[in-house]
């Protein structure tokens, strides 16, 4: 009778304990959820915030692309301008000398024929 009744003692000591150590692990539980639930919100609030600056980083390359393309197509009219203007010049030049050369000509045969 004895035995029996500390084995009894015994079965619900240990039921009691798993009871206690089960209790125990649920409040482990929650405390590790909120730690891991707050870990993943500020992992997701660094995460936007990185998000928002690689926009900005984009956006501040687009405009730039974009200042770079307006100089471009500037550069590029300037050029064009520029040998239109270089063309014209010669053209002039090629005029210059042809009327330069017939003036020569006409000078050098008038002084033959005097």
């Amino acid at each position: 009778l004895a035995e029996r009744k500390r084995s009894l003692l015994r079965r619900g000591a240990e039921r009691e304990l798993e009871r206690e150590a089960e209790a125990d692990l649920q409040r482990c539980q929650h405390g590790v959820n909120a730690q891991a639930e707050e870990a993943i919100q500020g992992i997701r609030a660094k995460l936007d915030d990185v998000r928002a600056e690689h926009e900005a980083a984009v956006r501040d390359i687009d405009e730039s692309l974009a200042v770079l393309d307006q100089v471009a197509v500037g550069l590029e009219q300037q050029l064009q301008e520029q040998d239109a203007l270089r063309q014209r010049c010669i053209e002039s030049l090629v005029s210059w000398v042809s009327q330069a050369k017939a003036a020569q000509r006409r000078r050098a045969e008038q002084q033959t024929r005097e």
